[in-house]
């Protein structure tokens, strides 16, 4: 479908900003405009938005990094090097093509899907929502100069994927973080005692299941971290047809989620009783999220709206009404 004119040309505009802000937080502009264009937000909406989201925002500066450096070399480089990286995947789609270039990199990428607590990944997501190049080629770079690994004992178990959820609470049920970011904790899971014995793979493995699990454990926990899981999840949907593998693509997200639910603490997940006519409605949540400034809002209700027509679990839509 795309996205029109006016979240367009604020997409563009937007692109002189650096990818991250503050403590190494993830800059939500490109992310919070397109799901506000497809939530339906007037072109007064998304310009308020702009406004406001851009006050915290830094351009980035001219890169110190080597522009004739190519993937994979720019794999992990850091901020210097994204504009060359922007630029090496700018003209990947100019030569190749918007859809063949992420299929060429993103098998490359997968491993570290996590990166930046997932927000590279759906950052990418979006912009293949949207059909826009330069953010594509943004969302790429951002992915390849920020890329890092989460590593996990790759052998599978004989449960499913809430029962995984289960056993890693049951052998990690108190974690000592350090101060940080949700990334920070993610690196505290992965240095636990023992942890690359630890089996974290469905013998069995497929994306609905891992979206209950992740809708399930935001439902039960409210937790702002798990938030990310619902996001990212959706994400996942729009990034799957372009995966050669489809089944390592699951498995390299899976691994993330997991890491994701043990940073945070892990908290129990207590299942909330569900009653459908106490809940706002779709338009109700939709005119909400267009109307807020707040990023997170903003994209949980256009993933949740977007999830619940796909897989029609109501659960989603009382997932959305949690930041409304």
């Amino acid at each position: 479908m795309g996205i029109t004119r006016h979240c367009a040309e604020l997409l563009e505009a937007g692109q002189k900003f650096h990818y991250l802000y503050g403590n190494r937080l993830a800059n939500h502009l490109p992310m919070a405009l397109i799901a506000l264009d497809r939530l339906g937000a007037t072109q007064a909406q998304l310009q308020g938005y702009f406004d406001k989201a851009s006050t915290r925002l830094q351009p980035i500066e001219a890169s110190a990094g080597a522009s004739d450096l190519h993937f994979p070399a720019l794999r992990g480089r850091g901020e210097h090097y994204f504009l060359p990286a922007k630029q090496f995947f700018q003209e990947q789609i100019a030569a190749h093509g918007r859809e063949k270039t992420i299929r060429e990199f993103l098998p490359r990428l997968l491993p570290s899907i996590a990166t930046s607590a997932f927000h590279a990944m759906i950052r990418l997501a979006y912009a293949v929502d949207a059909r826009h190049a330069e953010e594509t080629a943004a969302a790429l770079a951002y992915w390849t100069v920020d890329y890092q690994e989460f590593p996990s004992n790759a052998e599978t178990k004989p449960h499913n994927c809430a029962r995984i959820i289960a056993d890693v609470t049951e052998r990690y049920p108190k974690i000592e973080f350090s101060k940080g970011i949700i990334v920070d904790h993610m690196l505290d899971v992965v240095r636990q005692p023992d942890w690359m014995q630890t089996k974290v793979q469905p013998e069995n493995i497929n994306l609905e299941d891992i979206a209950r699990v992740a809708l399930d454990a935001y439902l039960g926990t409210g937790d702002f971290t798990l938030l990310h899981g619902v996001t990212s999840c959706h994400a996942m949907r729009l990034l799957l047809p372009f995966c050669d593998n489809p089944r390592f693509a699951l498995r390299c997200y899976w691994e993330g989620l997991v890491v994701a639910y043990l940073s945070t603490g892990p908290k129990p997940v207590v299942s909330p009783e569900l009653n459908r006519e106490e809940l706002p409605g779709w338009n109700t949540l939709i005119q909400g999220a267009c109307a807020s400034s707040n990023d997170h809002r903003i994209k949980l209700t256009y993933s949740c709206h977007e999830e619940s027509a796909h897989y029609g679990w109501p659960e989603y839509q009382a997932a959305a009404a949690m930041q409304a």
